[in-house]
């Protein structure tokens, strides 16, 4: 009886331990443009869960800048924010990291340590910079799928709201051709709209000393100008509007043929890539030569492109050997055909013969046959370009796997037959 009542004793031991443990959250905010902390404002605690976030508590800081909370239930799973809204813009930052999802990163979290810096904000024009311009390209039917990835620094002490009220931050140069451009859903704090010298983004800047960076990403469609498989080249050529440090092109490995063209183009290098929230292999480009300028730490390297530059960006895609092939064929076939006819209508040498008077041929009801007048087709030519063209597009198709082996083979036979009755039709 008394083991009995001992592990029950250890086993409630070993529930009560595994409960979660009351948190206590307590800090500082600080307002970083002028380096002191900052008295009388209200910090907000809030819960974030299968992204929503819930509120749970609020308290004012005192004369030195603390705050503190009573202590809060958390488990393994939560993780809880502070934030503060100063100035027209929200500030957060981490206050408990259940699941540790943010110790995996290198960001340690103290629940009793939280600093919360704050900043002024600022509608005067601010000097930014992109620490990093990703362009990702996808095919797709007709054209290339495109996202464009930025970080955005801001170096000053101020938050950029803008040039005035609810105005832009930035100017942004899409290439020519680009539609359907649109913000991914995950920026709910900015708007994009066309204006004749740019897509302009309203979204504000907190400095680049703030916690969270800026990242803007958006989405949009080029197409090919032409059906043509010779003709398929796009360009992605803008010119450079802010110091870009690291500006990279990247594609799927499905898309491997496709040809990246650029000045200071680097080499295809096969990597892992976090995009939307799942890991990809990526082939990815380097474009420009980020360097080191004397005196200055490796840690800040000269960008690999400047305010003003011409950024000239081309990609294409090459023609499938097979088109090639068939296109040979087709050419050595044209000229086959007129040296056989050639051949066929040179006079054979004859015996003398009586020359008569042509006799018309009479019919079943004593009438007589005339002779009908032959036809080349309506726009033989056209057609027999059209042919070739769904050809090429066919063996495209196929090389990209869009369509499989029995549905190319049965396609292209009966292409191929109606190619060449209508070239036979037109000699």
């Amino acid at each position: 009886m008394k083991n009995r009542f001992a592990l029950l004793f250890v086993f409630l031991l070993c529930c009560a331990s595994l409960q979660a443990a009351p948190v206590r959250v307590s800090g500082l905010v600080v307002d970083e443009t002028n380096h002191r902390p900052k008295p009388s404002v209200t910090v907000e605690l809030v819960r974030s869960s299968e992204g929503k976030v819930i509120p749970l508590a609020k308290a004012p800081t005192n004369a030195q800048g603390l705050f503190s909370f009573a202590p809060l239930e958390a488990g393994d799973t939560d993780i809880i924010l502070a934030r503060v809204r100063y100035q027209n813009y929200t500030y957060v930052v981490p206050a408990f990291d259940g699941p540790k999802q943010l110790e995996q990163l290198g960001i340690k979290v103290d629940p009793a340590k939280v600093r919360l810096a704050i900043y002024e904000t600022t509608f005067g024009m601010v000097p930014l910079s992109f620490t990093a311009h990703h362009l990702a390209i996808e095919s797709r039917a007709g054209g290339l799928k495109c996202v464009e990835r930025i970080i955005v620094e801001n170096p000053t002490r101020k938050t950029f709201l803008g040039m005035s009220e609810g105005g832009a931050t930035m100017l942004l140069n899409l290439p020519a051709g680009a539609k359907n451009v649109r913000l991914d859903e995950s920026i709910t704090d900015a708007k994009l709209e066309k204006r004749p010298d740019g897509w302009a983004l309203m979204k504000p800047i907190p400095p680049k000393s703030y916690d969270a960076r800026v990242l803007v990403i958006i989405h949009y469609d080029m197409d090919w100008p032409s059906a043509l498989p010779w003709d398929r080249k796009i360009n992605f050529s803008r010119k450079v509007q802010y110091p870009t440090k690291f500006f990279f092109v990247n594609r799927t490995t499905a898309d491997s043929k496709l040809i990246v063209t650029a000045p200071k183009l680097s080499a295809d290098e096969t990597t892992q890539l976090p995009i939307d929230g799942k890991t990809e292999d990526r082939i990815v480009n380097s474009v420009g030569n980020p360097s080191h300028m004397p005196g200055v730490s490796a840690e800040e390297p000269k960008p690999a492109l400047a305010a003003g530059d011409d950024l000239r960006i081309e990609i294409s895609s090459p023609v499938n050997p097979l088109f090639w092939g068939f296109l040979g064929f087709v050419v050595l076939l044209c000229l086959a055909i007129p040296l056989v006819l050639l051949k066929k209508g040179k006079p054979t040498p004859k015996s003398p013969a009586k020359i008569e008077e042509p006799q018309e041929k009479v019919g079943v009801n004593s009438g007589t046959f005339t002779s009908a007048p032959t036809s080349n087709g309506l726009n033989s030519n056209d057609r027999a370009q059209q042919l070739i063209e769904k050809i090429a597009l066919l063996d495209e198709a196929f090389a990209k796997g869009v369509v499989t082996e029995e549905e190319h083979s049965s396609s292209r036979a009966t292409l191929k037959s109606e190619l060449l009755q209508l070239l036979s039709s037109q000699q």
